[in-house]
């Protein structure tokens, strides 16, 4: 089963990169060796983003509700002092 194939290469292996992909396993793709993308089936990527819309509403409606604002500022101060601590 085929996990990384240089994207050189990637038109001569398109049915084991299917064979893959329908196994439910990403493949990933290299350039000059070093990891540069991944293809997922679209299955796979739904899976990833199925509530992604939902999510946003969620948060539009909080945005409208709740007065409080951040600069970008704060919110990556908060965020850089969380990984960083």
């Amino acid at each position: 089963m085929l996990q990384t194939c240089a994207v050189t290469e990637l038109n001569e292996r398109v049915s084991e990169v299917e064979e893959t992909l329908q196994k439910g396993k990403p493949v990933f793709l290299t350039r000059q060796g070093v990891h540069s993308m991944v293809v997922l089936s679209i299955e796979a990527f739904e899976e990833l983003t199925a509530d992604v819309e939902d999510k946003l509403d969620e948060a539009d409606k909080a945005a409208i509700t709740d007065p409080t604002r951040l600069t970008h500022q704060d919110v990556f101060s908060s965020l850089r002092s969380k990984f960083h601590a």
